[in-house]
């Protein structure tokens, strides 16, 4: 059952990863890595069901397509960019080392049953003439794991001590950090195998300790793409509240204006916060011609109110009609004070959307 549940969370996370997630390099090694990681654990939950050494070939090559996508992620982090040179030179590492290992595999010294010699009876692999075979396939796996770990747990250790770094890249940076200390138990138990000392229960809770590995390893993965998808889905809705705020506004006040509005042709393929630009830009110019309006029916309304946002809500209201404006509906006031644009970097619009946010509420207080 809990394979089962690993294998369907890591699944989970790499179609998320491969639908929602486009372009830049960072995007690409996370999502190779996310399905590298899925299949080691697939192969590993298959193992009880299926015999034989390929599947177990398999799961290296996986967890080594892994690493090196692991390697070449903590290395983007660098304040300096990595080079080309040094970049090939670890997708070639990673190359060479699962060509040896799968050369090395027909060469591994056998039981009468076909049956591989365990890393644990290297003494015995000696004595029939497979120990080179077997540092290969063993060796070049736990250097890999090694090398990695190094990596890993020095670039996170020193990302996580940055400030102002946001709660889900210091999780992420946390089970990065759990994942490359358990690796380092790995490591440690199978060095003791082949010196035939085994530690922390040996073979049979090594496969526990790497299941760990490779758990620890997706929650950092999926801490930061659950992250982004809240992240991307929050923005989507400020600009959705945003839109509710200002349109009825832009209607009734471009109505008395109509000269403010942009052509029809240019409204064409604009995304929604450029649009909501647009009709902020649009209302603000069409209030700023309704405030400086020297119609002398006004004066008793500047008089009653001399001051923003109730001025120019009571010169909407007059202009316009009383209930031209519809009243702000009860979910969006709430959202509106939740989050606003600003978090999304643009400073400017959020300060517009506000301003008209607070003539809608002075309109509504006005007409109750």
């Amino acid at each position: 059952m809990t394979e089962l549940v690993i294998v369907s969370i890591t699944l989970m996370v790499t179609l998320i990863v491969s639908t929602a997630y486009h372009g830049r390099r960072r995007t690409n090694l996370l999502r190779y890595g996310c399905f590298a990681l899925f299949t080691a654990t697939l192969c590993h939950s298959l193992e009880p069901f299926i015999d034989g050494p390929w599947l177990s070939i398999g799961l290296r090559l996986s967890i080594l397509a892994a690493q090196v996508s692991a390697v070449l992620l903590i290395l983007t982090f660098r304040r300096k960019r990595l080079s080309p040179r040094v970049n090939t030179a670890i997708i070639a590492t990673g190359v060479a080392i699962a060509i040896a290992e799968i050369i090395s595999l027909p060469y591994l010294p056998r039981y009468s049953d076909g049956t591989i010699y365990p890393q644990s009876e290297f003494e015995a692999a000696v004595e029939v003439g497979g120990a080179t075979p077997m540092l290969v396939y063993h060796g070049l796996y736990l250097a890999a794991f090694a090398a990695t770990t190094c990596v890993v747990l020095v670039g996170s250790c020193a990302a996580v001590t940055r400030s102002g770094l946001p709660w889900s890249v210091r999780a992420s940076l946390a089970f990065t950090i759990a994942a490359a200390c358990a690796t380092v138990l790995f490591i440690l138990s199978s060095f003791m195998d082949l010196l035939e000392r085994p530690i922390l229960g040996g073979a049979a809770h090594r496969k526990d300790i790497l299941v760990i590995v490779v758990t620890f390893l997706f929650l950092a993965l999926a801490t930061g793409v659950v992250h982004k998808i809240i992240r991307r889905s929050a923005s989507r809705l400020e600009v959705l509240v945003a839109s509710d705020l200002v349109e009825p506004l832009w209607r009734a006040t471009t109505s008395l204006h109509p000269e403010v509005r942009l052509p029809a042709g240019e409204l064409r393929q604009m995304d929604p916060q450029t649009n909501l630009s647009r009709l902020t830009i649009e209302t603000h110019d069409a209030l700023k011609l309704i405030r400086e309006s020297d119609d002398p029916a006004l004066e008793p309304v500047r008089r009653a109110h001399p001051h923003d946002p109730h001025l120019t809500a009571g010169l909407v209201r007059h202009l316009i009609g009383e209930t031209t404006v519809p009243p702000v509906s009860g979910p969006t006031r709430a959202m509106s004070r939740i989050g606003d644009l600003s978090k999304s970097g643009d400073e400017s619009l959020a300060a517009s959307v506000g301003a008209l946010r607070d003539i809608r509420f002075a309109i509504d207080e006005q007409n109750s």
